[in-house]
């Protein structure tokens, strides 16, 4: 399961908000990674995402394990504001 299970709810999100849709590692059309998939490590490769593309807040939303990931941004990672 990747980005595409979201599918129209893009669409529809993307008309009142920016979307920047992620996988995250060893996920969807992701390469297996050799770390143990911890909801910390996936939030901080989020946080690290959003601070390349220069994001210092956001609305996050995820499925399942994103969805736990989602919940460990507000909780220690670099970012800060994300909600």
């Amino acid at each position: 399961m990747g980005i595409t299970m979201f599918g129209p709810n893009l669409a529809t999100l993307s008309e009142k908000r920016q979307v920047i849709a992620v996988e995250l590692k060893g996920h969807g059309h992701t390469a297996d990674i050799d770390r143990p998939l911890r909801f910390e490590a996936m939030a901080d490769d989020i946080a690290a995402q959003m601070k390349y593309l220069g994001i210092q807040q956001a609305d996050i939303i995820g499925h399942s394990l994103g969805g736990g990931v989602a919940l460990q941004l507000p909780y220690g990672t670099p970012v800060g504001g994300a909600s």
